[in-house]
């Protein structure tokens, strides 16, 4: 009898163990990422004379993509727009009611005109969405289609996560993607210059399960229009490749599981300013020389992602737990069976 009891004792205090892992506080995930892309101009060798495309360029095209998707498990958003002209472009998707209030206004204002993509608080508690946005104004070149003579991009991807059961998910991502093709009408070296920010953070309860991660990219690359090697000169900028001769800025962060409860920044984080709008930081690098009469393709592509996912299961401990509980109990139930025949 006395083996019965502390077979129930075990399993009672598994159960209670087991309940109490399962009824964790609220899980709460969130993950944003955003990159503003300013005042991007290509000028000649001195980096004061800009590039016009009525002299400096023959044969000059470009086209311009954007798409955005969101999703929360089956639901989804996408949408993509492009542009051979260097006409304004502006995407984005959403899924589920976007919190806070100052987010939601940014999205409903950049579907009128583009805006700078606000940073903002995580955790976003109260909150199952997925939303991102991407927007080009303006181009880097003089003249060219009468656009304005510097570009401004701004790519954002943000993802929250609310739930105390079962198994869900947000993802939100956004390219924009630009290719240039042109030939010089004369022998030299470029200057690309622009001012970058961007803000990359992630967060997931403490002791959650599954992950929360975001991320960016921003790549340049140029070559003959018919391939071969990078030409741009790797000793102009520190994010230029010496070997591909490609510009990658990039970077992303993870909260895994078990969460850490706290907020995990990017390296590159920009200052956020009092209205949550991100600072920027002028770059600048070279090409090496390029070739009058020459084709090329100068390819640019900036992304921004955030996933959050989350499982609320019993850990496997617990279960281990149980199991042991549940054998001692079947097993001290046979023998008070067995003692209760031979009674």
């Amino acid at each position: 009898m006395k083996t019965s009891k502390l077979a129930v004792i075990i399993s009672t205090l598994v159960l209670g163990g087991l309940t109490a892992t399962s009824a964790q506080a609220v899980p709460v995930a969130s993950a944003q990422s955003i990159v503003a892309f300013e005042n991007f101009k290509i000028f000649k060798a001195d980096g004061v004379t800009q590039i016009d495309a009525a002299t400096d360029f023959t044969g000059l095209t470009v086209n311009s993509s954007q798409s955005t998707n969101a999703f929360i498990g089956a639901a989804t958003d996408s949408d993509s727009s492009a542009s051979p002209s260097g006409a304004t472009l502006v995407t984005q998707s959403t899924v589920g009611a976007i919190t806070p209030a100052s987010l939601a206004t940014d999205f409903a204002n950049n579907a009128v005109a583009p805006v700078d993509p606000h940073v903002v608080d995580l955790p976003i508690i109260g909150g199952n969405f997925a939303g991102t946005f991407s927007s080009e104004q303006g181009s880097p070149i003089a003249n060219f289609f009468g656009a304005a003579p510097s570009a401004s991009l701004y790519n954002a991807s943000y993802a929250s996560l609310d739930a105390t059961t079962g198994t869900a998910g947000t993802t939100s991502d956004s390219k924009l993607t630009a290719e240039v093709t042109f030939t010089p009408t004369a022998s030299g070296v470029l200057v690309f210059s622009f001012d970058v920010g961007a803000f990359v953070q992630s967060y997931l309860t403490a002791g959650a399960d599954q992950k929360a991660n975001a991320g960016f990219t921003v790549t340049f690359k140029l070559n003959p229009a018919l391939g071969g090697a990078g030409l741009l000169d790797s000793t102009s900028n520190p994010f230029i490749n010496a070997i591909t001769k490609n510009y990658l800025f990039n970077d992303g962060v993870t909260d895994d599981a078990p969460g850490e409860g706290a907020l995990i920044n990017s390296a590159f984080n920009a200052v956020v300013l009092g209205d949550k709008t991100l600072t920027t930081t002028n770059q600048t690098f070279k090409t090496l020389a390029l070739a009058a009469g020459t084709k090329y393709s100068l390819f640019a592509e900036i992304t921004t992602s955030a996933d959050v996912e989350l499982k609320t299961v019993p850990e496997p401990q617990s279960l281990a737990l149980l199991g042991i509980g549940l054998l001692g109990f079947a097993a001290s139930s046979r023998k008070v069976r067995g003692q209760s025949m031979i009674a």
